[in-house]
Protein backbone atom coordinates (compact mmCIF):
# COMPACT_ATOMS: atom_id res chain seq x y z
CA UNK A 1 0.00 0.00 0.00
CA UNK A 2 1.36 3.71 -0.58
CA UNK A 3 1.67 6.11 2.09
CA UNK A 4 -0.09 9.00 2.08
CA UNK A 5 -0.62 11.24 4.03
CA UNK A 6 -3.91 12.95 5.71
CA UNK A 7 -4.46 15.26 3.24
CA UNK A 8 -3.24 13.24 0.69
CA UNK A 9 -5.90 10.85 1.66
CA UNK A 10 -8.39 13.40 1.81
CA UNK A 11 -7.45 14.54 -2.33
CA UNK A 12 -7.77 11.00 -2.73
CA UNK A 13 -11.03 10.41 -0.81
CA UNK A 14 -12.64 13.50 -2.97
CA UNK A 15 -11.29 12.51 -6.49
CA UNK A 16 -12.71 8.92 -5.93
CA UNK A 17 -16.21 10.43 -5.17
CA UNK A 18 -16.54 13.21 -7.08
CA UNK A 19 -15.27 10.40 -10.13
CA UNK A 20 -17.79 7.86 -8.45
CA UNK A 21 -20.76 8.72 -11.47
CA UNK A 22 -18.16 8.03 -14.58
CA UNK A 23 -17.21 11.69 -14.67
CA UNK A 24 -14.27 13.35 -14.26
CA UNK A 25 -13.47 15.78 -11.19
CA UNK A 26 -11.68 19.08 -11.95
CA UNK A 27 -9.69 20.30 -9.36
CA UNK A 28 -11.45 23.49 -8.28
CA UNK A 29 -14.15 20.58 -7.30
CA UNK A 30 -11.72 18.82 -5.31
CA UNK A 31 -10.46 22.20 -3.53
CA UNK A 32 -13.87 23.26 -2.82
CA UNK A 33 -14.44 19.70 -1.64
CA UNK A 34 -11.59 19.19 0.85
CA UNK A 35 -11.88 22.79 1.50
CA UNK A 36 -7.94 24.03 0.98
CA UNK A 37 -6.90 26.24 -1.86
CA UNK A 38 -6.10 25.62 -5.74
CA UNK A 39 -2.38 25.70 -4.90
CA UNK A 40 -2.57 23.61 -1.92
CA UNK A 41 -5.06 21.16 -4.15
CA UNK A 42 -2.40 21.40 -6.85
CA UNK A 43 0.23 20.74 -4.51
CA UNK A 44 -1.85 17.54 -3.43
CA UNK A 45 -2.77 16.31 -6.72
CA UNK A 46 1.35 16.57 -7.87
CA UNK A 47 2.08 14.48 -5.29
CA UNK A 48 -0.94 11.89 -6.02
CA UNK A 49 0.10 11.43 -9.41
CA UNK A 50 3.72 11.07 -8.36
CA UNK A 51 2.73 8.06 -7.09
CA UNK A 52 0.67 7.20 -9.56
CA UNK A 53 -2.50 7.57 -8.02
CA UNK A 54 -4.28 9.92 -10.33
CA UNK A 55 -3.83 11.70 -13.70
CA UNK A 56 -4.12 15.08 -13.95
CA UNK A 57 -4.54 16.52 -17.60
CA UNK A 58 -5.20 20.62 -17.50
CA UNK A 59 -7.21 20.40 -14.05
CA UNK A 60 -9.02 17.39 -15.52
CA UNK A 61 -8.63 14.66 -12.97
CA UNK A 62 -8.80 10.69 -13.52
CA UNK A 63 -7.94 8.24 -10.88
CA UNK A 64 -5.87 5.29 -11.62
CA UNK A 65 -6.53 1.70 -11.05
CA UNK A 66 -3.69 1.56 -8.77
CA UNK A 67 -5.60 4.90 -7.17
CA UNK A 68 -8.89 3.34 -6.68
CA UNK A 69 -7.71 0.28 -5.21
CA UNK A 70 -5.61 2.53 -2.23
CA UNK A 71 -9.21 4.31 -2.01
CA UNK A 72 -11.19 0.72 -1.55
CA UNK A 73 -8.63 -0.45 0.89
CA UNK A 74 -9.12 2.61 2.61
CA UNK A 75 -12.56 2.83 2.77
CA UNK A 76 -12.55 -0.60 4.11
CA UNK A 77 -10.57 -0.23 6.70
CA UNK A 78 -13.15 2.95 7.62
CA UNK A 79 -15.72 1.45 7.01
CA UNK A 80 -14.78 -1.65 9.57
CA UNK A 81 -13.20 1.16 12.03
CA UNK A 82 -16.85 3.13 11.94
CA UNK A 83 -18.36 -0.27 13.14
CA UNK A 84 -16.59 -0.86 16.05
CA UNK A 85 -16.75 2.58 17.30
CA UNK A 86 -20.40 2.39 16.77
CA UNK A 87 -20.66 -0.55 18.57
CA UNK A 88 -18.71 0.56 21.47
CA UNK A 89 -21.49 3.60 21.34
CA UNK A 90 -19.60 6.38 20.09
CA UNK A 91 -22.43 8.72 17.29
CA UNK A 92 -21.84 7.42 13.79
CA UNK A 93 -20.36 11.10 12.79
CA UNK A 94 -18.05 10.61 16.05
CA UNK A 95 -16.72 7.37 14.77
CA UNK A 96 -16.32 8.52 10.89
CA UNK A 97 -14.18 11.31 11.80
CA UNK A 98 -11.97 9.17 13.88
CA UNK A 99 -11.69 6.76 11.83
CA UNK A 100 -10.76 9.09 8.81
CA UNK A 101 -7.89 10.08 11.64
CA UNK A 102 -6.08 6.62 11.23
CA UNK A 103 -7.40 4.76 8.77
CA UNK A 104 -4.69 5.57 5.57
CA UNK A 105 -2.10 4.43 7.59
CA UNK A 106 -3.34 1.05 8.25
CA UNK A 107 -2.72 -2.11 5.88
CA UNK A 108 -5.62 -3.78 3.85
CA UNK A 109 -4.66 -7.09 5.16
CA UNK A 110 -5.87 -5.83 8.65
CA UNK A 111 -8.98 -4.90 7.19
CA UNK A 112 -9.54 -8.17 5.62
CA UNK A 113 -8.87 -9.99 9.18
CA UNK A 114 -11.32 -6.93 10.84
CA UNK A 115 -13.73 -7.67 8.23
CA UNK A 116 -13.68 -11.54 9.11
CA UNK A 117 -14.16 -10.88 12.69
CA UNK A 118 -16.74 -8.31 12.59
CA UNK A 119 -20.35 -9.42 12.54
CA UNK A 120 -21.86 -6.69 10.35
CA UNK A 121 -22.53 -5.81 6.59
CA UNK A 122 -23.21 -2.06 6.75
CA UNK A 123 -21.40 0.85 8.34
CA UNK A 124 -23.33 3.10 10.71
CA UNK A 125 -24.29 4.82 7.97
CA UNK A 126 -25.66 1.72 6.30
CA UNK A 127 -23.01 1.65 3.41
CA UNK A 128 -21.63 -2.13 2.59
CA UNK A 129 -18.55 -3.45 4.25
CA UNK A 130 -18.49 -6.42 2.03
CA UNK A 131 -17.51 -6.09 -1.77
CA UNK A 132 -15.28 -2.66 -1.15
CA UNK A 133 -11.31 -5.02 -1.58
Amino acid sequence: MVTLTKRERDCLFSIAEISSGKRMARLFEVSKKINVSGPTTLNLVRRLEKKNLIRNNRGVITITQKGMYSYKSILLIHRCFESIFSEAGINAEVACKNAGMFDYNIGQDVGKMLLNILKVSKCPHGKPINGIS
